[in-house]
């Protein structure tokens, strides 16, 4: 009866990712559009919507990095279903304004809200499972998020000749169903997270045999990793990709979204596989793995033609989908510092969205859609920097254990 209590509040958890994640994709290409559209934003302005975004998750990130080690059950129950809440409600401002710039300030709550409620769930969700499952577990979760995206851009292409009214009450009723959720889930899984909060299932293993020096580089190596992914799939997982993709390739609005969740879509099978090998093989190989396929599809997508840089997306995807599950099995597994780090972790993805998605836009109106070199050539070397930092992870793993 126990186990089946905590299957279910599992269950519940990843059911959230789903639903949450729709909520979320559902307005992304509407206000992208409407703001390039409407409002006659320049890219810079687009690709700022998600750096807006991303800038206020790292800042909730690291607060509820926090909260996890001060705040009862309860509290953190009450703040991960109000923040689903009310944002079902702030969604709906986007449709009362008519500037860029309050197109952004709306944005920025929305991603505080988002950087406080996912970061706990994610917690929750890693601390009510077995070590030795929590990166399947960790893949499904972010799986049914990519199910979620895929959903939200299909809803999207369905209703993309409405009014943005319609987009946004669908995103607002998601939001408020997750809130419902939540609390249901978080109420379930009471008892269980109270019997694994414990040292053990926070130690790092074998810590105590390594050198600070080897800790600390291990550490940064791994943000490293989770930057550099971060930066480029802020790119081509926010609101930029819509335009870069509709205008290089002259491809419809409707159909842009389709292919953006197809790509979605086929990357869970791959994403899954990798977070396997984070069980069976250990993170390393997770990571140096996924690494390689977004160096590799960060390329494509800078080659200006269609089924080259729809190939490019899916590894892309694959590998932006791989690395979110495996360094947060990282953070929950193997360091001492357990929700702190993270909340870190989840914070620096956050500012490499900020980052990427900024410059990018940056690049894409400095170059111009008609220029025969994509704004994307440059960045690419943000996952090969990735790349490297797995290779030396590696080694300094076997060098410190």
């Amino acid at each position: 009866m126990y186990e089946r209590t905590i299957n279910y509040g599992v269950a519940l958890l990843v059911l959230l990712a789903f639903v949450g994640t729709t909520a979320f994709r559902v307005s992304v290409p509407a206000i992208a559009f409407y703001a390039r559209e409407v409002l006659s934003a320049s890219a810079f302005s687009v690709g700022l919507l998600t750096s807006m975004f991303f800038a206020a998750r790292a800042v909730a990130s690291i607060l509820a990095g926090f909260l996890l080690g001060k705040a009862g059950k309860f509290l953190l129950s009450l703040i991960i279903t109000t923040s689903f809440v009310i944002n079902g409600f702030i969604v709906l401002l986007y449709g009362l304004v008519e500037s860029v710039a309050w197109l952004l300030a709306v944005r920025l709550c929305q991603g505080f809200l988002n950087g406080i409620a996912w970061v706990l769930v994610q917690y929750v969700l890693g601390m009510s499972v077995s070590e030795n499952i929590r990166g399947r577990v960790y893949a499904v979760y972010f799986a049914l998020g990519s199910l979620g995206s895929v959903l939200g851009n299909f809803i999207y292409s369905l209703i993309s000749k409405q009014e943005l009214t319609l987009s946004l009450i669908v995103s607002s009723t998601m939001y408020i169903l997750s809130g419902i959720i939540a609390l249901v889930a978080m109420r379930t899984l009471s008892i269980k997270l109270e019997i694994k909060r414990t040292p053990s299932n926070l130690s790092f293993k074998g810590v105590e045999r390594a050198s600070t020096y080897g800790f600390m580089t291990s550490a940064i190596l791994l943000l490293l990793i989770v930057l550099g992914i971060s930066a480029f799939s802020s790119i081509v997982r926010g609101d930029l990709i819509y335009i870069y993709l509709s205008e290089s390739l002259s491809l419809s609005k409707s159909y842009v979204a389709e292919l953006v969740g197809i790509a979605s879509l086929g990357s869970l099978i791959g994403a899954y596989l990798i977070s396997w090998l984070s069980d069976k093989y250990g993170n390393v190989l997770a990571l140096r793995v996924s690494s390689l396929l977004g160096a590799l599809g960060s390329i494509l997508l800078s080659v200006r033609l269609g089924g080259v840089a729809i190939t490019g997306l899916l590894l892309f995807y694959i590998a932006s989908s791989s690395v979110i599950p495996v360094s947060r099995r990282a953070a929950i597994t193997e360091f001492k510092l357990g929700g702190l780090i993270l909340g870190v972790v989840n914070a620096v993805g956050n500012l490499g969205n900020v980052a990427g998605s900024a410059i990018a836009g940056y690049l894409y109106d400095l170059l111009d859609v008609h220029s025969t070199e994509s704004p994307f050539h440059g960045m690419a070397t943000l996952p090969l920097i990735a790349f490297v930092a797995s290779i030396l992870l590696k080694e300094r793993r076997e060098s410190t254990y």
